[in-house]
């Protein structure tokens, strides 16, 4: 428990929690000791400029850590072992890596699968260029050499090759991966 920081709706103790999951994942709190009945919260402060500068490192040092590069030829070869079952499974996870890399919910890969087949393949194009863009983002953030697929992966997408689309963009996250 903190004892400087009060809750700022019953006045009650605080206590610093990390924020698991929505739009604030990863960020403290100090939250009130009597959640979830009172929800009181306040973000933490940080101390200094310097303090600042050395969490952000960690956290995207963490961030990166917890993505792992994938072998794109293992990738394309189960996709075909499975008529294209695994790159479900593909399509999600490059979706999870792109969301923990911007250190951000977005993208969801299994809503945007179940949405890109409720339009028939077009939220899936969609999604192709997004994320690619997402990609250049988290490249311009890690001060990396930033490349930009997103139109190749686009045509490749409306030509039906989204398979060497998902390849394009795992090979840019494996660069991200070894990178760091």
């Amino acid at each position: 428990m903190t004892e400087d920081v009060k809750c700022p709706i019953c006045g009650s103790e605080t206590a610093i929690r990390t924020v698991v999951k929505g739009p604030d994942t990863g960020l403290k709190f100090h939250v009130c000791v009597r959640f979830p009945k009172c929800k009181g919260r306040i973000p933490v402060e940080k101390d200094s400029e310097l303090s600042d500068l050395f969490d952000s490192k960690e956290t995207k040092e963490k961030k990166v850590a917890m993505v792992s590069g994938r072998n794109i030829p293992l990738y394309i070869i189960l996709t075909f072992i499975t008529c294209g079952l695994f790159s479900i499974y593909w399509f999600i996870s490059l979706a999870g890596d792109i969301a923990k890399l911007r250190q951000k919910a977005d993208p969801n890969g299994l809503s945007d699968y179940v949405f890109g087949i409720l339009t028939c393949g077009i939220w899936t194009l969609v999604c192709y260029y997004r994320y690619s863009k997402y990609i250049v983002e988290i490249q311009e953030k890690q001060e990396a050499k930033v490349n930009d697929i997103s139109t190749v992966v686009l045509i490749l997408g409306i030509f039906g090759m989204g398979i060497i689309s998902m390849a394009l963009m795992q090979n840019e996250l494996n660069k991200l991966v070894e990178a760091h």
